[in-house]
């Protein structure tokens, strides 16, 4: 190959890597210039991001604050600068001050510190600041390694407001519950209170409305003992003069002779016969009477709420009793007992609620009638039945008999609280009291009560 054609191929060789290298040259400088731009775009877009963080930071209402391990600021936002009265920037690195709120904080910090289990902590404070008394929750996080620390704490001064005043209207409510609760503990008692003389004056009615039977049933017994003791004086008077004989000092068989005439002359057997007679019948007079009067006795006395195991065969008895003349002239009892437990409850109660259902059934029939009282035991319960084959209730009666003042007897022969009584007393014993009538054909009370837990047997 001649020199000049080689000459010319180097020319043209290093002319295309001249070109070439021209080339990447320029395309490294509009990497560099891009890169130079996205810098600059970065960084202007990391200024922004600082300073809208800043103002974010610095207009909220809440302490955010970074400090050293050393108790020394690194950045303030301007609310906690505010708090206790200095500049954000004059504040960094410099330790914490003797202000209540730092001194809080200085001890909380120390104390976050050295607990090295924990990176995040939440306290309450509750400081004095310039602008009086504040509250903060606060929350406390460990950062670069924990040697640096990032407090936040939010203004909860409104809340706390809030709950202070809750807790007066809390307090207030409290007193008002305890006002109306005394209120409501009087009215109870009054309540009591009347109740109480409600059934004590339905009791006193029932025994008005049978005072005249019941003088008829202490009039008979004490009628026949007054006869009886007249008969008791004649016999004594005429023993009274042989008595006196044989008191005498001396006695002569004359006078023996006499008196053993006389003696024979007065029926002496006879005589002790009856006189035997009249104080037997006498003291069978005033039993009856002895018994009407603790009939009406239990009856009639004010309960003092207590209950006892009671005998419902004596308590059907007894009531029967005070009953007996209103009965006597046109009813016809048919009784039956089987029960062998005794029954927890009021007996004074009980005899007035068997007195009002007995009396009730009497009135229900016009002229010639039966009255069943059956007791029996059902599912450990006393069942207690007056049944009676009267007039009956009408239907559209039965859903008010229970109800106070309530009655079906004429204008001053009842005062329509006799059921509605006898309804409460059973159910505060823990019974129910029912009625099944039909018209024209009788009517059923029932009575279920508790048997007493130590359910003795009755002998």
């Amino acid at each position: 190959m001649q020199p000049s054609m080689m000459t010319s191929i180097t020319t043209a060789t290093i002319k295309s890597m001249r070109d070439k290298q021209t080339k990447e040259v320029q395309q490294l400088k509009t990497l560099l210039k891009n890169e130079v731009e996205n810098r600059a775009s970065l960084t202007r877009s990391l200024s922004h991001m600082q300073e809208r963080t800043d103002a974010i930071v610095n207009s909220v209402p809440w302490i955010v604050v970074w400090i050293n391990d050393d108790l020394r600021y690194i950045e303030v936002n301007g609310f906690f600068a505010e708090l206790i009265g200095s500049a954000p920037r004059s504040l960094e690195g410099k330790s914490l001050g003797e202000s209540d709120l730092e001194s809080q904080l200085s001890q909380f910090i120390t104390e976050f510190i050295a607990n090295q289990n924990i990176t995040t902590k939440a306290l309450e404070l509750n400081v004095k600041t310039r602008s009086g008394q504040q509250f903060f929750l606060l929350t406390a996080h460990k950062y670069n390694a924990g040697q640096a620390i990032s407090l936040v704490g939010q203004d909860i001064n409104v809340q706390k407001r809030y709950q202070q005043r809750l807790e007066k209207l809390n307090q207030s409510l409290d007193q008002q519950v305890q006002q109306r609760t005394e209120k409501l503990k009087e009215s109870c008692d009054k309540l009591k209170q009347t109740k109480s003389q409600l059934i004590q004056s339905e009791k006193l009615a029932s025994i008005g409305t049978m005072a005249a039977g019941i003088a008829h049933e202490l009039n008979n017994p004490l009628g026949f003992i007054i006869c009886n003791l007249d008969l008791l004086r004649n016999h004594f008077n005429e023993l009274m003069p042989l008595l006196n004989a044989l008191c005498e000092d001396e006695i002569k068989i004359e006078d023996l002779t006499k008196m053993k005439a006389d003696i024979k002359n007065l029926d002496w057997h006879y005589l002790m016969e009856d006189i035997e007679a009249i104080l037997q019948e006498s003291k069978i007079g005033t039993e009856r009477v002895s018994d009407i009067v603790n009939n009406m006795k239990d009856v009639s006395r004010v309960e003092d709420g207590s209950q006892k195991n009671c005998d419902i065969k004596a308590c059907i008895e007894s009531s029967l009793m005070l009953c007996q003349n209103n009965l006597k002239y046109h009813c016809q009892i048919e009784q039956s007992v089987k029960v062998s437990h005794k029954v927890q409850c009021s007996p004074g109660e009980l005899n007035q609620i068997l007195l009002n259902l007995i009396n009730n059934a009497a009135y229900a029939i016009d002229e010639k009638g039966i009255i069943s009282i059956r007791a029996f035991e059902k599912n450990g319960q006393c069942c207690i039945e007056v049944q009676d084959n009267g007039k009956g209730i009408p239907s559209h009666q039965l859903e008010s008999i229970f109800d106070p003042f309530f009655t079906t007897k004429p204008a001053g022969q009842g005062t329509g609280l006799g059921l509605f009584v006898s309804h409460g007393i059973i159910q505060k014993h823990g019974g129910s009291l029912t009625v099944d009538s039909c018209e024209k054909k009788g009517s059923c009370f029932r009575i279920t009560l508790p048997l007493a837990e130590e359910t003795a047997s009755i002998h």
